[in-house]
């Protein structure tokens, strides 16, 4: 398996109900791939139980993502109008955002928190040389969902621990070579 393949396989079985553990032990079984690369695609894939407890907090960061998507195509539109530069990558990220979020996908959360980060600094500097109230509005909304989605991200993903009494005792061994900690 590629990693490609490992991280859809992940997906697809947590989805199924599967412990990360479980998963990883049949990653490690059928693929070639590394114990740690394996063990750092599946810690980032959130289990069902961690989805169905921060629910609620996911929305919240979808409700921010939101405005600032329609912002974004507000603003789009009024480029539009006045003839303006205004980037269709600026409607189409967020958009990918908003889905990879809604879905729970690998690494969403993350680089929601860093894009959200890049938001807040490009309203800080318009704040800097054209104070207007808008962008105070977009810079809060950035701040609050940067939080949000870093504390996603944290409380999401996994950790391991690799056993290395196990792998001084027995170098070959792949299965239950690592321990999950959720």
């Amino acid at each position: 398996m590629t990693k490609s393949q490992v991280e859809h396989f992940t997906e697809r079985e947590i989805l199924k109900g599967k412990s990360r553990q479980e998963v990883f032990n049949e990653v490690v079984t059928v693929s070639d791939i590394s114990i740690h690369s394996a063990a750092d695609i599946i810690r980032k894939v959130p289990t069902l139980e961690g989805r169905k407890k921060y629910r609620s907090t996911n929305f919240v960061l979808l409700g921010m993502i939101g405005i600032l998507l329609l912002f974004h195509l507000v603003n789009f539109f009024l480029a539009v109008e006045h003839k303006t530069n205004l980037s269709v990558g600026q409607i189409i990220v967020p958009g990918l955002l908003l889905w990879g979020v809604y879905n729970f996908k690998r690494n969403a959360h993350l680089i929601s928190g860093i894009l959200l980060s890049v938001m807040a600094l490009i309203s800080l500097g318009q704040i800097i040389f054209y104070f207007d109230w808008v962008y105070i509005a977009i810079l809060s909304f950035s701040a609050y969902g940067i939080a949000v989605s870093f504390f996603l991200d944290s409380k999401l993903s996994g950790d391991y621990i690799l056993d290395k009494e196990l792998q001084k005792t027995n170098p070959g061994q792949r299965v239950d070579s690592v321990t999950f900690t959720d």
